[in-house]
Parts: C-alpha cells; sequence; structure tokens
C-alpha cells in the first residue's frame, strides 16, 4: 500500500518488518526487490529476488525479474 502510495521509505521499512517476522515467506522478499528495482537499486533488488527464490523455488517470475535488473544494471 505504501509503495503504491510512493512512500517508499515507509514501504521499505514495513516490507523489512514483515520479512523479520515472517522469515520463510518469500512475497515480502519479493516486494521489497520490486521497491529496490524501482529505486534502480538493481543490486539490492537481485539479492531479495534471490533470497525469495531459495525460500520458495517456484515462486512465478523470480527468474524473469532477476534477469531484467541484471540487464538494467549492465545499462548506463
Amino acid at each position: 500500500l505504501e509503495l503504491a502510495r510512493g512512500r517508499l521509505d515507509a514501504a521499505e521499512s514495513a516490507l523489512k518488518t514483515a520479512i523479520d517476522l515472517a522469515t520463510a515467506a518469500a512475497r515480502p522478499r519479493v516486494l521489497l526487490g520490486v521497491l529496490f528495482a524501482r529505486s534502480a537499486r538493481y543490486e539490492d533488488a537481485i539479492r531479495e529476488w534471490r533470497a525469495a527464490q531459495r525460500l520458495d523455488p517456484r515462486y512465478p517470475q523470480i527468474n524473469q525479474l532477476i534477469q531484467e535488473a541484471q540487464a538494467r544494471r549492465a545499462t548506463p
């Protein structure tokens, strides 16, 4: 919700709290990765998506998200 309103700091804080509370859940890490990617923090996004992938290897579209972030990271 905070991310949709453009309040990135609040969204990041809320997602990190969700990760701390639900350490085995992949979704908060995926969403945190999306937030990082929207802020051009591609390394952070990739890190979160890989962590989510370890938690749930079948989570849809993680490989695509990682590949897109890697491509954007490589583009000046």
